[in-house]
């Protein structure tokens, strides 16, 4: 289960981080798609065992880029 956590954060960043229009926050269209190709892929997977496990860390790091982006506003 160790080895999903981090390639599954780190898609999760690049996807909480990713807005709906490409190119935005410095990502071409050509990235955003693959992204959310990624994410797709991840999305259709069958459920495993750490899949709890993973929820919570999604709404985690969903939770921090939040308050992140929200700190950052003028």
């Amino acid at each position: 289960m160790q080895r999903y956590i981090l390639p599954f954060a780190l898609l999760m960043v690049a996807a909480c981080s990713a807005s709906d229009t490409p190119r935005a926050d410095g990502l071409t269209a050509g990235e955003h798609d693959k992204l959310e190709a990624a994410a797709t892929r991840l999305d259709s997977r069958a459920t495993t065992p750490g899949a709890a496990d993973a929820a919570a860390l999604e709404a985690d790091v969903t939770q921090r880029l939040d308050a992140d982006m929200a700190a950052r506003r003028p």
